[in-house]
């Protein structure tokens, strides 16, 4: 019986043309059933709590938690549920401890089979005590076949996004979309990630901020180029009382070591311009900026650089800041604090 031609693949095995074709026949299902959903729009979530009264000034922060799987660097998540609940008590106890008004948080999961299924969003609002949160997806599968090839080692069923947590109202969420790399083929774009801002307006007694938590690409630099353009439209038509917070994936302009980092030797930003560009916007200023050049953030158990940031907008004035390094890790990423003053 004739199967017939062989294609040789890049491991030298030959496959039998009808068992390619099959390959593919079968794929094409699984993408469209697993593949990532493009998410839609923001919301607002309430949770029973005071609200405290208002003051001059507001302590927050960004931070990258890494959906509750502590400091080891992987898309997936060898943490046992305990481990995971452990992780996410801590973040939230350092909130408290910190005494934040709100925090931008990146890489939350829901309900996401990696992290047991935990709603990682209500379990850190409950724990923190806050009463507020502002919700974006930014990635939606049925089934992400990665990393590995064992369905019992591969992420499966996910539901992440950005959270903007808060002990004062949060109105007016909205999701603003960023591009997608397109240099990564239809069939990765498929499963990937679809990065966003979360804008929200918080309030303050009679005061109203807004709040832009943005999580840029960490593997294209040439698409994280083009999210800044995006990025960068957004902050200019923004009112002065805005703050961008959020996990950039960029270095500096004055940081020394730039490519070749020992977690990431495949990782080069010797071109990467996101921070310079930020830092160019008439009127605004960062939190630590080129005069803090120690600051690093990632990885949180061996720091060699910065990713992560605070930019205020002309209505802010910076008290303090700081970063944060707690023991163990609970997260591969360490936070970004402030506390700012409203200006007029």
């Amino acid at each position: 019986m004739v199967l017939g031609h062989r294609i040789r693949t890049g491991r030298g095995l030959a496959l039998p043309t009808w068992l390619e074709r099959t390959g593919r026949a079968l794929l094409f299902p699984f993408v469209l059933w697993g593949g990532g959903l493009t998410p839609r729009g923001a919301r607002i979530l309430r949770f029973p709590r005071p609200v405290p009264p208002p003051k001059e000034t507001l302590a927050v922060a960004t931070w990258n938690i890494h959906f509750g799987c502590g400091s080891a660097l992987s898309d997936g998540c060898a943490c046992s549920e305990a481990e995971v609940r452990a992780h996410l008590d801590r973040i939230a106890e350092a909130v408290q401890e910190w005494d934040l008004d709100l925090v931008a948080l990146q890489e939350v999961d829901r309900r996401a089979d990696r992290t047991h299924r935990i709603d990682q969003l209500r379990y850190l609002a409950r724990g923190m005590g806050f009463g507020f949160a502002a919700w974006t997806t930014t990635w939606l599968a049925r089934w992400v076949p990665h990393p590995g090839l064992r369905p019992s080692e591969q992420i499966g069923r996910v539901w992440s996004g950005q959270a903007i947590l808060s002990r004062y109202p949060l109105h007016r969420a909205r999701r603003i979309a960023l591009p997608q790399p397109q240099a990564f083929t239809p069939l990765i774009n498929a499963f990937y990630l679809h990065r966003a801002i979360l804008s929200a307006e918080v309030e303050v007694g009679p005061r109203r901020a807004r709040i832009l938590d943005a999580h840029l690409d960490a593997f294209s630099g040439e698409n994280r180029a083009q999210q800044v353009d995006r990025l960068l439209e957004v902050l200019s038509r923004s009112p002065p009382h805005t703050l961008l917070l959020g996990d950039l994936n960029a270095v500096p302009p004055e940081a020394l070591h730039r490519a070749g980092f020992d977690d990431e030797p495949w990782t080069d930003m010797r071109g990467d311009r996101t921070i310079e560009r930020l830092r160019a916007l008439p009127g605004w200023s960062e939190v630590g900026g080129p005069f803090r050049p120690e600051w690093k953030t990632f990885p949180a158990g061996a720091p060699n650089r910065r990713l992560d940031y605070i930019f205020l907008g002309p209505g802010f004035e910076t008290l303090e800041g700081r970063i944060e390094s707690p023991q163990p890790p609970p997260s591969d990423h360490l936070p970004v604090i402030a506390r700012l003053r409203f200006g007029p």
